[in-house]
């Protein structure tokens, strides 16, 4: 009964330790799967904070081009008006206020000079006229411009020169 009694025992240990192998690469298997879950959530993560950044940026640049559109009716409101009153000071103060706002969020009037070259990334031609610039230069400026970075929210708004 001792050699029964010892094979049983060596069975039960062998089996013991088979469940431990076995329970150990099971273990292995579960941290494996919750390591690969883990990573694919935080780029998960990561992918949905860029979707976030990206929407919240088209919705800043959609208000910033509606300001701008303010800012032009302003400008064209008051054109050349002489500033010799209150009520025209604090006309001026508003468009004041809009231009440091849009210059505070990374907004930037396109440069423009008499002469340059047209750019159709940059300007939108609304006509021709005659000038002593050469051919296809930009002879007046409408509109101002506005980018955003590398981004034209709103083009200069131009004439350009066309032979005499």
């Amino acid at each position: 009964m001792d050699e029964e009694n010892l094979k049983i025992e060596e069975q039960e240990k062998t089996q013991e330790l088979s469940d431990i192998a076995k329970c150990q690469q099971e273990r292995s298997e579960y941290l494996d799967l919750a390591r690969t879950i883990k990573s694919e959530f935080v780029n998960y993560k990561k992918d949905e904070d860029k979707r976030i950044a990206k929407s919240k940026k088209f919705i800043k640049i959609d208000l910033i081009v509606k300001i701008i559109l303010v800012l032009d009716s302003f400008e064209a409101a008051i054109g050349s008006q002489p500033v010799d009153n209150e009520w025209v000071k604090g006309i001026f103060k508003i468009k004041d206020q809009i231009k440091a706002l849009l210059e505070k969020e990374g907004v930037k009037k396109i440069d423009l000079k008499l002469g340059d070259k047209f750019d159709p990334y940059l300007h939108e031609s609304l006509g021709e006229m005659e000038s002593d610039y050469e051919e296809g230069s930009i002879v007046e400026e409408l509109r101002s411009g506005y980018q955003l970075e590398d981004l034209v929210l709103k083009p200069s708004q131009v004439r350009i020169s066309k032979r005499k």
